[in-house]
């Protein structure tokens, strides 16, 4: 959300994940990582998010992306979607071996967005608080 998150894994990745970008990571079978304050002076402040896989013993794997402001303002923008067949559900989105997708938006001021969910499905709503007011279902 902001600041610069390090990280290293395993795999023999290392790299600082700047605000505004996914990281993703499956353990699998197994891997060990840490994540930490790439800074000693300026704050971070990201989500985790752990998905359940489809199935267990997944290969170990890792993706870092960076989605556009453009991309997420006044709109639902796919960051995180089903991987079917080698491919995230028609998009460009990191590809999870989980029926999770995951959303982003950033919104101006009286603009909106809306989702509908699918039979048997639910959701989650996170809201990063940086000032302003969200209604959900009618209620503010």
């Amino acid at each position: 959300l902001n600041g610069q998150l390090a990280h290293k894994d395993s795999m023999g990745h290392e790299e600082v994940v700047e605000a505004g970008a996914v990281q993703f990571t499956c353990a699998g079978t197994g891997i060990s990582h840490s994540e930490y304050n790439a800074s000693s002076k300026a704050p971070v402040h990201f989500l985790q998010v752990w998905l359940e896989p489809s199935r267990p013993g997944l290969t170990p794997s890792y993706a870092l992306k960076s989605f556009p402001k453009s991309e997420k303002t006044n709109r639902l923008r796919p960051i995180v979607a089903p991987i079917q067949g080698d491919v995230a559900s028609g998009s460009d989105a990191i590809g999870a071996s989980s029926g999770t997708y995951v959303f982003a938006s950033l919104l101006d001021n009286g603009n909106s967005v809306s989702h509908s969910f699918g039979p048997g499905r639910a959701g989650y709503l996170h809201v990063a608080d940086t000032g302003g007011s969200l209604r959900v279902n009618d209620v503010t």
